[in-house]
């Protein structure tokens, strides 16, 4: 099944007797060492695996958390808004590192799952975990307006795609286990961290001005992707234990999501604010700056589209204002403008409800 740990308790009767290990052999090549035993007080067990797994318990139990919480609220609001559904896709990679992040460090075991469960999630979560995240960069590939980085982007999500149902079904059907696929994901991995800091490095090359920030956060986590990768390889194939500082990886996924997080608020909010400078522009040249009604280039549009509807029935009431020339003559055009601006409201404040004032 590929890792795990398994505690058994040894009562007082167990005393000056001899204990035997037997390890039957199941899969080809799947280790290269074994582990070491750890002999302690029953009821100091599970303190003992907190205690050496803190930071993981902790990284992933937020990941955890982070993300169930985020995907339960944005499931509802990506209905409504699919502005939010890159958010969506965060936080379902987030839950996948999480639990993967509870699992290859062992403290899930804390809970009453059995092992061979928790090493299944282990696995599947993490081959599961580069769906979400590829989805996420599909915005970033399309920027680039490249037919052939669009073209590498498809080939990279569907060869991740047809490897995770494949090595599920393989598991599924005792053909390969999980873990003997493990070598082909890492082989994906690597793929995508390469196209990906490319069309990072593309993309900040057209705009200068933006994504700093999220350049520093690709390389952090990058740069936890490998030593991982380092650690674990060392470990599993060489019997070394060089790099030991555990959760490395999960800080560098959360810091990571901060920073995508914060990069996807900068668009929105960008988006929005040109989308209502647009709107402000619109409404400016559609506006009489006096009277601050529709202007006559609004009420041309607006009749050429009732002109263009056969079925449109409408009024056109028209109002000239009296003694206007005389009160200019006599009191200013700035009284005049004045009785041009108070008629205006008046009849914007009885008609509005019923018609276009302007």
């Amino acid at each position: 099944i590929g890792s795990g740990i398994q505690i058994i308790n040894f009562s007082n009767d167990n005393k000056g007797k001899e204990l035997r290990i037997v390890l039957e052999v199941g899969e080809n090549q799947a280790f290269s060492k074994i582990d070491e035993i750890w002999i302690s007080e029953w009821s100091d067990s599970y303190r003992l695996i907190l205690a050496e797994n803190r930071l993981p318990f902790f990284l992933g139990a937020f990941l955890v958390v982070f993300g169930i919480v985020v995907t339960t609220i944005l499931i509802f609001v990506v209905a409504v808004s699919p502005q939010y559904s890159n958010i969506l896709l965060l936080s379902i990679f987030a839950i996948c590192m999480g639990l993967w992040t509870l699992c290859y460090h062992n403290v899930i075991l804390l809970f009453p799952i059995p092992l061979y469960s928790v090493t299944l999630i282990e696995y599947m979560s993490l081959f599961m975990a580069p769906l979400p995240i590829i989805g996420y960069m599909y915005g970033y590939v399309k920027q680039l307006e490249s037919k052939r980085l669009l073209l590498c982007y498809k080939i990279l999500l569907g060869g991740q795609f047809i490897s995770t149902i494949v090595s599920i079904v393989l598991h599924a059907t005792d053909i390969v286990h999980a873990a003997g696929l493990l070598f082909f994901h890492h082989i994906l991995f690597v793929l995508h961290s390469f196209f990906f800091a490319y069309i990072l490095y593309a993309g900040t090359k057209k705009n200068k001005n933006r994504r700093k920030l999220y350049t520093i956060g690709l390389v952090i986590v990058l740069a936890s992707i490998v030593y991982e990768l380092v650690s674990y390889v060392l470990g599993r194939y060489l019997g070394l234990s060089v790099l030991e500082i555990k959760g490395v990886l999960s800080l560098g996924i959360i810091v990571f999501i901060a920073i995508l997080v914060l990069d996807l608020y900068h668009d929105i909010t960008l988006r929005k604010m040109e989308a209502h400078e647009r709107a402000l522009l619109i409404k400016r040249a559609n506006t009489d700056e006096l009277t601050q009604l529709n202007n006559r280039r609004f009420c041309t549009e607006y009749m050429k589209e009732l002109d263009a509807d056969e079925d449109s029935k409408y009024t056109i009431i028209s109002f000239d204002l009296n003694n206007l020339k005389k009160t200019n003559d006599q009191y200013g055009h700035v009284q005049g403008d004045l009785l041009i601006k108070k008629a205006a409201e008046l009849i914007d404040e009885i008609f509005s409800g019923s018609g276009i004032v302007g």
